[in-house]
């Protein structure tokens, strides 16, 4: 069994993540959207898919192959921005389905 996702060890993933950092650094819009997605909360309407969708129309030129700061115009950079969203953003009730605890875990140490 994996140890349970919550909401403060996704933000100390995202800020010991170099790729994630040195992206930050190089285009300071990206905190926007991680921020969004840190300060989400599972509400009533929430889906996690579709936020996620919304937050990745918002940093898809910003970072990868279209980005317009030449060091973040990688693969790696943009996967990292990826990742750290997907794992920011709170469990949905699909998520809750799979695992009722699951967001009490998220929230436990917000």
């Amino acid at each position: 069994m994996t140890a349970p996702k919550t909401r403060q060890d996704a933000s100390r993933r995202v800020q010991a993540d170099p790729l994630v950092q040195e992206a930050l650094r190089s285009e300071p819009r990206l905190q926007a959207v991680l921020d969004r997605a840190r300060l989400q909360t599972n509400e009533p309407g929430y889906h996690r898919i579709r936020t996620y969708y919304d937050l990745k129309r918002m940093f898809y030129h910003l970072v990868g192959w279209n980005a317009p700061q030449p060091q973040i115009r990688t693969q790696h950079h943009y996967m990292a921005i990826v990742g750290a969203v997907a794992d920011l953003l709170p469990p949905d009730a699909v998520d809750l389905a799979e695992n009722q605890n699951a967001l009490e875990e998220w929230e436990q140490a917000a």
